[in-house]
């Protein structure tokens, strides 16, 4: 592949992707791709090809964790997303719970949070593999009844306000929340995974 690589955007707003582009890639037709803001300008990524567990849940919706502290002796900390996502013994677990993706509840900050560890651990490109595959997800944004709510949730539980915003999004929702975050064992609607019993 060369170095730069151009298209034209048709009268009917389409690109061809240049041959090079595509076998160093390995997209073929039918092949779904995500517009990513970097910036001023946008990346494409594909989405990935990683399933959910369809376990007899019905329409149960679900917000899954991805806030919380990453330490360098622990390169997952207690994020389900990051166990589920790196496959660990934990994260086969979690899979377990999971419904269907149109399912799952996205909060822009867990969003966030997925960005910023996977761009610092594993580089850009595999971030914007799992943001695109989020939008497959519901994307939940946070607005004013989410964050008196959560304000509400850091008081009475004595939450982050990260964590807040998570689990307030899950209530306002009627969602569960599946987690490795110990600061949330305990709370309703909480299904809480242990790291230690992986």
């Amino acid at each position: 592949m060369r170095a730069r690589e151009t298209a034209k955007l048709s009268a009917k707003y389409q690109i061809s992707i240049p041959q090079s582009v595509r076998a160093a890639k390995g997209w073929s037709p039918g092949q779904l791709l995500a517009f990513i803001p970097r910036g001023t300008a946008y990346c494409s990524s594909p989405f990935p090809r990683r399933k959910a567990s369809r376990a007899s849940l019905g329409a149960r919706r679900l917000v899954i964790t991805a806030t919380g502290t990453i330490g360098s002796d622990a390169p997952h900390g207690y994020l389900a997303w990051i166990e589920w996502l790196v496959d660990s013994s934990l994260g086969r677990r979690l899979t377990n719970e999971l419904p269907s993706q149109e399912q799952w509840l996205v909060p822009t900050i867990v969003q966030h949070e997925l960005a910023k560890w996977l761009m610092r651990s594993v580089g850009e490109d595999k971030a914007d593999r799992v943001l695109a595959f989020t939008f497959n997800c519901i994307i939940v944004d946070l607005d004013t009844h989410i964050a008196v709510m959560a304000a509400e949730l850091c008081i009475t539980h004595k939450l982050a306000t990260a964590d807040a915003i998570v689990y307030a999004t899950a209530r306002a929702y009627s969602a569960d929340l599946l987690t490795c975050d110990r600061h949330f064992e305990g709370l309703p609607a909480v299904c809480f995974f242990s790291k230690s019993n992986s």
